[in-house]
């Protein structure tokens, strides 16, 4: 442990030599995780469409396979995007290379340990991926020297803005509140996610997502948020598919149920609902869509502590967030929900969701006043705004374009 304490300080003090020394470049840096996705993926789609930022060299840093990234990248976009853009491992001397000359790095999950705020003020980008309800970073349980440096990062509204700043050791007049750009997508389905649903459910039938926040992680951070163990999570689970199945042949519906990438329930078995669809992490049918583009075509939302809850919101589309899913649940939550719960519906068991079922079927909406403030900007301009804020706007004035509590 030591060791490692010494070799990233001699690693840090190392980036900070180089990066006075070497001058900056015009190139844009984008890094997530999974590779060319989540948020960092739809602001990449908006800068090569804004015209402004046509001179902009665009540089992919990866963390799995090159050529995979590559092949997604020219599934959505053309071959002039395809040239302006370069895709690199990020740990490869090629990859921290372009890092280090970036202008500007954009990242949803990290970039490298060792790294710090960066001497100009403005490069590290945390678009992050989600509104927290749960603690995270410096909230939970994190260090300063775990929590990966940034200069920025976003928020849905001002309600978020101070929590996310000290998540992240930032002042509040560096959280952008800005929306997700992630969530604009939620509000166009691509032809291929319309194709899936029909696939999944045929027409004239109301879909409704659940997408379950992990109590057991077996990928990634490998963490246990559940005072039940893992047996007794899955007994929940099939008793909530069991309550599903029979709320869904009631109204006539479907649901949809995506698991976590790091939910040990994509290693499980259980037995078959009728009109219950379970997606695991590794289902092909994913490859070509993203999980926001899917949602984009759904008619309403089952959650519990997860932030998909607040990014849905910009649909006004019926949420159900389930009470019984928190009483286990071990991670310290930041705010009282009983101030979500006045925004949304929700139930003490899965069986008593008749009321969310019924709205859903209605095609009812939820009310704007009652969503504002974790949702200041329903209206799918979120990556405009991150651009506007944090590129433009910096370039010409050499500060951010970051208001302070705009609400």
């Amino acid at each position: 442990m030591n060791l490692s304490r010494h070799r990233d300080r001699l690693l840090a003090a190392l980036y900070r030599a180089l990066e006075r020394l070497m001058p900056t470049s015009a190139t844009l840096g984008f890094a997530s995780v999974p590779d060319v996705d989540d948020n960092a993926l739809a602001l990449f789609a908006a800068v090569v469409n804004d015209e402004r930022l046509a001179d902009r060299r665009l540089v992919w840093l990866v963390h799995g396979d090159r050529s995979r990234a590559l092949a997604r990248l020219a599934q959505r976009f053309d071959a002039d995007v395809l040239k302006r853009c370069v895709v690199v491992r990020k740990n490869s001397l090629r990859g921290f290379w372009h890092f280090l000359r970036a202008r500007q790095v954009f990242f949803t999950h990290g970039h490298y340990r060792f790294v710090r705020a960066s001497r100009s003020g403005y490069k590290l980008i945390n678009l992050w991926h989600g509104m927290p309800l749960k603690a995270i970073g410096l909230l939970h349980d994190k260090t300063a020297a775990s929590v990966q440096a940034c200069d920025a990062t976003l928020a849905t509204s001002a309600f978020f803005q101070p929590l996310m700043a000290r998540a992240f050791g930032l002042r509040d007049d560096q959280v952008a509140v800005t929306g997700l750009p992630r969530c604009d997508g939620l509000l166009h389905a691509s032809e291929e996610a319309r194709a899936l649903r029909r696939q999944l459910v045929g027409d004239g039938t109301r879909l409704i997502a659940w997408l379950p926040t992990y109590r057991h992680a077996v990928l990634g951070e490998q963490r246990n948020d559940s005072s039940a163990d893992a047996a007794r999570c899955l007994h929940q689970f099939e008793a909530d598919l069991a309550d599903l199945s029979a709320l869904a042949a009631r109204h006539r519906c479907a649901v949809l149920v995506k698991l976590h990438p790091m939910d040990f329930l994509n290693h499980a078995t259980w037995p078959e609902f009728e009109r219950i669809t379970v997606l695991r992490a590794a289902d092909p049918r994913l490859d070509r869509i993203g999980l926001y583009d899917l949602l984009a075509t759904t008619d309403g939302l089952i959650t519990d502590v997860s932030s998909v809850g607040f990014d849905y919101m910009i649909t006004r589309r019926p949420i159900l967030i389930t009470r019984h899913l928190l009483a286990d649940y071990v991670r310290p939550l930041l705010f009282d929900q009983e101030t979500l719960f006045r925004a949304t519906f929700t139930c003490a068991r899965m069986a008593d969701a008749n009321a969310f079922f019924e709205a859903v079927k209605a095609g009812e909406r939820l009310d704007a006043a009652r969503i504002s403030p974790f949702c200041r900007y329903p209206d799918g301009n979120a990556a405009r705004r991150v651009i506007d804020q944090l590129i433009v706007r910096r370039e010409t004035t050499g500060r951010f374009g970051v208001a302070l509590h705009p609400d």
